[in-house]
């Protein structure tokens, strides 16, 4: 899964957000980039080892765990003014 989202700054710049989430067979990695478009960019990540729930009919595994991880942090993103392409 991959998600970028854009927001113009202040002064016009264009400032970019990237979330990605990768499944490593035995855990997931969620990655964060942002930045100002063109420039340098931070990069974040974080290991998701295990879902949640387990043995409940809403069991996660943690790439499913990962990924509902990421849409959430995304909607949070959309509040915030930024806007997807």
């Amino acid at each position: 899964m991959k998600e970028t989202l854009y927001q113009l700054d202040q002064n016009g710049n264009t400032k970019v957000w990237t979330i990605t989430v990768t499944n490593n067979t035995s855990f997931s990695t969620v990655t964060v980039e942002s930045g100002r478009l063109g420039g340098n960019l931070i990069t974040n990540s974080s290991d998701i080892k295990e879902g949640k729930n387990a043995g409940k009919s809403n069991e996660t595994n943690h790439y499913e765990q990962a990924v509902s991880e990421a849409k959430s942090k995304v909607e949070e993103k959309l509040r915030r003014v930024m806007f997807e392409i």
